[in-house]
């Protein structure tokens, strides 16, 4: 019996973050870190289905990684869920992020402080 297969598909189906507050509301977070353009596609299928299964009020894509994303791949959206990517250079120097919330795109730099 192959459980390789099996694990991953329990594990395609679970968002990584569960929270619901004491007013009931529910969201759902997903963490990734560099992955390829169709891994990205996953990690968003994943939570529009686990939002949809939750009857989650939002769905959070947190992504980070050492490499610019833009230059790696294009970033992928999904209507459902709200995304942010956060890039950093390899010696934390510098840090970028990209919101996008309600279907909108933001950018700015992260000033990263207390570096040792």
């Amino acid at each position: 019996m192959n459980t390789t297969k099996s694990k991953k598909s329990l594990a395609a189906q679970k968002a990584d973050l569960f929270i619901q507050d004491n007013a009931e509301r529910k969201y759902v977070l997903d963490f990734a870190a560099s992955d390829s353009q169709e891994g990205m596609k996953e990690h968003l299928e994943r939570l529009v289905n686990y939002k949809t299964r939750l009857q989650a009020e939002e769905a959070w894509l947190i992504h980070i990684g050492i490499a610019r994303p833009t230059e790696k791949y294009q970033y992928q959206f999904h209507p459902d869920v709200d995304s942010v990517y956060i890039w950093h250079d390899p010696d934390f120097n510098k840090a970028t992020a990209w919101i996008y919330k309600n279907g909108k795109l933001y950018q700015g730099d992260i000033d990263l402080i207390n570096k040792p």
